[in-house]
């Protein structure tokens, strides 16, 4: 029996009706003092799955477009704006919370990803370069997909901000995109 229910279409629309209460029970908990302890795996874990992202099982034989269906279906990132601002403090500096942001904003629209989803990503950073450096799996794959899709001038500021950030802690796929940039 498989537990992976994003890739159940029926199930996937009650989505945005019931994440945004199982969010709020969890951070209500955390925020009283039952947040989960330490620095070890289980938190990591605990903290990047209260985004709700799509994922894959790993039979998939076509991934991509399972992913795409997903994504086009999902809750839209905005619809838990509230959640994810009471989420940040928690998330801040954790790598798996920083794919979790980027797995998020795939959902939303070009126009989010290219805003609030860089803007969510430089603050769950939270200037932890050093923390945060090749300790990520999608985030720099993320960074030079969003880059081409016409960032504002401060968009692209926060852009170069983050990829410096990592290029300067010792982010090899950083600075080849640094180096791109020049």
């Amino acid at each position: 029996m498989s537990w992976v229910f994003t890739y159940d279409a029926e199930l996937r629309k009650t989505l945005p009706a019931v994440w945004p209460g199982v969010m709020d029970e969890v951070l209500s908990a955390w925020e009283s003092g039952r947040a989960p302890a330490g620095r070890d795996h289980w938190r990591d874990y605990s903290i990047r799955h209260l985004l709700p992202t799509p994922t894959i099982e790993t039979g998939d034989t076509n991934i991509d477009a399972t992913l795409e269906a997903a994504r086009a279906a999902w809750i839209a990132p905005d619809e838990l704006e509230g959640s994810i601002e009471r989420w940040l403090p928690f998330a801040e500096r954790e790598p798996m919370a920083i794919d979790a942001v980027v797995e998020l904003a795939k959902c939303g629209t070009v126009a989010w990803q290219a805003s609030r989803g860089l803007e969510l990503v430089e603050r769950t950073i939270a200037g932890g370069y050093g923390e945060i450096a090749s300790r990520t799996w999608h985030l720099m794959d993320w960074l030079k997909e969003v880059r081409p899709l016409g960032l504002e001038a401060t968009a692209m500021a926060r852009w170069r901000r983050v990829v410096d950030g990592l290029a300067g802690a010792g982010d090899s796929k950083a600075g080849r995109l640094q180096a791109a940039e020049e």
